[in-house]
């Protein structure tokens, strides 16, 4: 199948609104939003994005779009160390929704650990013959970041193949495990 790989772009207008797009290679996906982030309190972040999303997993004739949405709480550096999240996904292209936990323990003020853990939610419910794995598994994934002068630098491991927290909402075929790399570069206008 080759890499899934993605590009896009974060702007932010003002410090607590931004502007976002993105393209990813796997469903040939287009997605652009508005994020807006709020202190909730000194110790709770608040993160909501509204998208619009469209998709084409066929020949380039049956793309379909629709509403994505994320509501993210993150505790801000509990002890100075660990920072727990909390997301809700809502997926109005494929009429989905999941939920996503995740982590992050900073082992020097440059490098955290990361981990992020999907259960499925939306099930089949419906009776799978012998020998046959309909299923998904819960998808997970956990690595190292690291922060340098302008570039945040992810390292990680999982079992999923897409990107972003709506692509982990259809889980993952095993649980083998897959490398991934990222790169966010800061720039200021």
């Amino acid at each position: 199948e080759g890499a899934n790989v993605s590009i896009g772009m974060r702007y932010f207008y003002t410090a607590n609104l931004d502007i976002q797009v993105s393209h990813i290679r796997a469903g040939s996906q287009l997605t652009a939003g508005l994020g807006w982030n709020q202190p909730v309190s000194n110790a709770l972040d608040a993160y909501f994005l509204a998208a619009w999303v469209t998709e084409d997993w066929g020949d380039g004739e049956d793309r379909q779009s629709g509403f994505a949405g994320v509501a993210a709480v993150r505790a801000s550096n509990l002890g100075g160390r660990i920072s727990p999240l909390f997301n809700y996904v809502y997926d109005g292209v494929d009429g989905r929704h999941g939920i996503g936990i995740g982590v992050e323990l900073a082992a020097s003020p440059t490098v955290s650990l990361i981990g992020e853990y999907f259960p499925v939610i939306d099930r089949d419910e419906e009776e799978q013959e012998p020998g046959t794995r309909l299923q998904p598994e819960d998808c997970f994934c956990f690595g190292i970041r690291a922060v340098t002068a302008g570039h945040q630098f992810v390292l990680s491991a999982g079992n999923g193949h897409g990107i972003g927290v709506r692509d982990q909402l259809d889980g993952a075929a095993d649980t083998d495990l897959y490398l991934a790399f990222c790169i966010r570069r800061l720039l200021s206008l």
